[in-house]
């Protein structure tokens, strides 16, 4: 019995370790994205690039902008009503401003957990 215990105890194990980073059984969290800007095309533009890559991303369902509440303008940490994007069911909210910027773009990003109620 000894031996087998001085066996065990000096023998190697090794261990492999799976992350599933693409499943199709992996919960996707709840996103409230919104894009806005002065400049419709562009803002339309940004939402379509946005959009698809946090489709990719396979992390997030976004949710139809129908279903969410009315934001008239850039959410930020001083004017989001977490409770109603709570209440829409977002368990989180991408809120993006788009602004020409001489030949390139400036955006600003703002990223809110409507769940516990705070900005990420």
């Amino acid at each position: 019995m000894i031996l087998l215990l001085g066996f065990l105890l000096l023998g190697e194990s090794r261990a492999i370790v799976y992350i599933e980073i693409d499943s199709p059984t992996l919960r996707l969290y709840r996103l409230a994205f919104l894009c806005f800007s002065q400049d419709r095309s562009l803002s339309e533009e940004t939402e379509r690039i946005i959009r698809r890559c946090l489709e990719i991303s396979y992390l997030f369902r976004i949710l139809e902008p129908e279903g969410l509440p009315p934001s008239p303008e850039f959410l930020t940490p001083r004017n989001i009503d977490h409770g109603a994007f709570r209440d829409a069911g977002a368990e989180f909210v991408l809120s993006v401003l788009v602004e020409p910027d001489g030949g390139g773009l400036r955006m600003g990003f703002f990223a809110f957990d409507p769940v516990e109620g705070i900005t990420i």
